[in-house]
Parts: C-alpha cells; sequence; structure tokens
C-alpha cells in the first residue's frame, strides 16, 4: 500500500533545519523500501582481484552497485585500488613473526556534504548550519582481524553497515596479494528468497490475490549473475586473440568459469591446430569439439560465429547462430584395405556426438584398383540401391554424405571391374546434427 507523508504546520517559523529533519525521513523510509524490494549486498559487479601488471600490497575492486542492510545504495562508477598493507586506521595489517591476520575488504555507504547555510535572524535555530547540498557517495575500507598463531586467525566481523566484498589471509612474509589469496565465502550478494516475498506480502495485503507461490524456501537468485548471463547470451563477442589462441572480454566480465557458461564468438582468424580461449583474463581452457576431442585445424572459420559452452573444464564447440551444428572432426580411417564387399555397417558413434544425422566421408584407393570400383551408401537396412560414387583405376579420391541411423551407423558396399585389389580408404571427414 502508498506511504503517505502529513506536514502540518501552525503558524510557526519554518526554516533549513525543519526541512532537513523532512528530508531525512523521507530519505529514511526509501532506504527501508529498497531493502524490502531487493535486500541488501551486492547487486553487480564489485569483484576483487590482484593488482595489475604486477602484484603488490593493494588489491583491484571493480565497478558495481551495493546496498548496506539499511538499504543505502553505494555505486562505484571507476575501478578502486585498495591499500591492504595498513587497515582503516592507518596501522600496518602485517602480523609479526609466526603469526597471521586476516584482513575483511568492506563497502560502505558515505556521503559528502556542501552549501552550508543557515537560518535568518529570528528563526528558533538561526545558529546552526546545514547543508543544502548532499551527494551520495562509498568508501572502501581494511579491516583488520585479530592477529594469532599460524592456524589460528579468525576473520573480523562486518558492522551492520558493511557489505563484505571479501578476506585476504595475511602472513609476516606476505609481500603481495594475488588472486589465490582472495577469499570470496563472505562474499554478500543480494538474494531474492522466498522469506523476502513473504515479508512483501504480508506487509501489504492488497496484494493477497497475487501472491507468489515458491516451493523451495531455499530459492536463491543472485541477481547480478543473472544479469550477466543474459548479457552474455544476448551478446556476439569479438574475437581479438590469434588464430589458436582465442581472446574475448564481456562486459560486465565473469568472475570465474562456471559450467553451462555459453558465449557467441565472431571469429577473427581460422584456427590451424588445437584452440584455446581466454575469456576477461581469467585464463585460457581448451576448445574441444563435441566429443571432447582436440580441434584439428579449419574448425573455428575466420567470419563465422561459433557457439562455445563451458562443460567445467573445457569449451565446447557447439555451433553457430543456426540450429544445425556443424563441425569438423578429425579424420578417422575407417575402412582401408577392402575386398569386394556386401553390404557391410560401420558404426561413427566414437567419433560423432549423440544426434549427428549425417556425415561426408572420403573415398580413395591406392592405385591398386584393377578396373572401376563402385561404392554404394546408406543408412543401415535402408533403400537396397542408393547413390554410385565411382573410383576409375589409379590413385583417386572422391567426397560423399550419407545419413545416419540413431545409432550413429551406416552402411557401405563396394563392386568392382577387372581384377588386382581393391585398396580402398573410407575416412570420416565432417559430421552434421
Amino acid at each position: 500500500m502508498p506511504i503517505t507523508y502529513h506536514f502540518t504546520i501552525t503558524g510557526e517559523a519554518f526554516g533549513n533545519l525543519d526541512l532537513q529533519g523532512i528530508y531525512e525521513a523521507v530519505e529514511a523510509a526509501d532506504h527501508t523500501h529498497q531493502v524490502d524490494l531487493h535486500g541488501s549486498g551486492i547487486l553487480s559487479g564489485l569483484d576483487l582481484a590482484e593488482n595489475s601488471p604486477t602484484p603488490n600490497m593493494s588489491i583491484l575492486c571493480a565497478l558495481g552497485t551495493g546496498y548496506t542492510p539499511e538499504g543505502k545504495r553505494c555505486r562505484v562508477d571507476t575501478q578502486q585500488t585498495v591499500d591492504c598493507s595498513v587497515d582503516r586506521n592507518a596501522a600496518s595489517t602485517i602480523p609479526s613473526s609466526g603469526n597471521e591476520r586476516y584482513i575483511m575488504i568492506v563497502l560502505m555507504f558515505d556521503r559528502s556534504l556542501s552549501t552550508a547555510v543557515a537560518d535568518p535572524v529570528g528563526f528558533p535555530d538561526a545558529d546552526q548550519l546545514i547543508s543544502l547540498t548532499w551527494s551520495l557517495s562509498f568508501k572502501i575500507e581494511v579491516v583488520a582481524g585479530t592477529e594469532a598463531a599460524a592456524g589460528t586467525a579468525v576473520k573480523p566481523t562486518a558492522a551492520s553497515d558493511e557489505i563484505i566484498l571479501g578476506d585476504v589471509l595475511l602472513a609476516s612474509s606476505t609481500t603481495q596479494i594475488t588472486n589465490a589469496m582472495i577469499d570470496t565465502a563472505r562474499r554478500t550478494d543480494i538474494e531474492n528468497a522466498a522469506s523476502a516475498i513473504a515479508a512483501h506480502e504480508a506487509a501489504d495485503p492488497a496484494h493477497a490475490a497475487d501472491k507468489i507461490s515458491v516451493a523451495d524456501t531455499s530459492l536463491k537468485t543472485n541477481v547480478g549473475d543473472v544479469q550477466t548471463a543474459l548479457e552474455q547470451l544476448q551478446t556476439i563477442h569479438t574475437d581479438t586473440g590469434s588464430a589458436n589462441a582465442l581472446v574475448i572480454t564481456p562486459d560486465p566480465a565473469i568472475t570465474a568459469y562456471a559450467a553451462g557458461q555459453e558465449f557467441k564468438v565472431a571469429m577473427a582468424n581460422t584456427n590451424t591446430g588445437a584452440a584455446t580461449i581466454n575469456i576477461n583474463s581469467k585464463g585460457a581452457k581448451s576448445i574441444k569439439t563435441p566429443t571432447g576431442a582436440a580441434l584439428v585445424g579449419g574448425e573455428l572459420v575466420a567470419g563465422a560465429i561459433i557457439s562455445l559452452v563451458y562443460d567445467g573444464t573445457n569449451f565446447q564447440a557447439v555451433g553457430g547462430l543456426g540450429s544445425a551444428i556443424i563441425w569438423r572432426s578429425s579424420p578417422q580411417a575407417l575402412l582401408t584395405n577392402a575386398a569386394p564387399l556386401t553390404w557391410t555397417t560401420v558404426d561413427v558413434s566414437s567419433y560423432v556426438p549423440s544426434g549427428t544425422k549425417m556425415v561426408g566421408l572420403e573415398l580413395s584407393n591406392d592405385g591398386g584398383i584393377g578396373g572401376d570400383v563402385q561404392v554404394q551408401l546408406r543408412q543401415p537396412s535402408g533403400a537396397e540401391y542408393g547413390a554410385f560414387w565411382s573410383l576409375t583405376s589409379g590413385t583417386q579420391k572422391n567426397g560423399a554424405l550419407v545419413a545416419l541411423n540413431g545409432a550413429r551407423q551406416f552402411d557401405v558396399k563396394i563392386t568392382r571391374d577387372g581384377g588386382g585389389t581393391t585398396t580402398l580408404g573410407v575416412k570420416l571427414i565432417w559430421s552434421m546434427s
């Protein structure tokens, strides 16, 4: 239900200090509403990282937005460098020999005041200055925990107006902070849980008929991560790396690799062999085919849009923007030195992913055929006579396509005219689903 403010002026002088009191009351109500709306914590960004290009005792905080438990908005518009060698009281954070301590990096609301004025003589508070300009800001501070013997240090406790960005464990020998030392286990991300929805509905009975039913009370949605994932799926990222070492820089940046992440990449080069991708400088990850095989060259074509999905270990090249998935497999010899055959089933399930409907083959002889050779291809137990591919005597190669059955198999039949040894090769080159 709407919040209504009632102001009554009863003939008394109404000065600047009175206006300030009204503003503070309205601001407090707005902060309460913000907490009711989306909770408190980190809405987006604000990731911590080691100093670049050389780690030292400072860490970098990315831009982003957070809300304190009081609902105060903290917007960081530029990357911040945080000196962790001293705490908020300018005391050294490095423990004495043999000891260690945790430091906690927190985000807090701040406000700068300016344009000071006073009411004219005759007003009840004429001797008190107030500021007409209130600029909302933030501050990032380092809170030092208690120094303790190695293995016994405890993380500091955050105050009610602090948002935890991360912790770092320091030893007496620490001279630089690396990414591996930054602990984000206590990072306070905004969570829209069932309890928040229930609290909102209880506060406003008018919505009773429109209540959202949430079966799992442990459901948690990180708003910042959802926003990042949606933007990644809707964006085509331009590769700025080399032929076999792709580089993309999504914005907002990812904080770490996670299984299920998907990126569409506009290829700048055609790969010539095994390839990797490095996203937001999080480290190079290998690009594999959907069957887990390394690339051999030519799969990622310059100018193409390639969709890459992280499986927890590698990125799989699952295709382009269309519904069909086309990729090149490592060439696999399926039949060699074949004698005259009746219909023979060839299984390619070890080489192509589930769902593959068609493969491209290379048919070849090594010059040992005394006469012409005809090759027929079909789905297993399909039409008895399919298309013919002819190979004349002498060295020759032909390309062929054949549809697969659900078990990823096809049939081949070879007939030969004349004498000599049939030295036929059937090699898998392409697959398509």
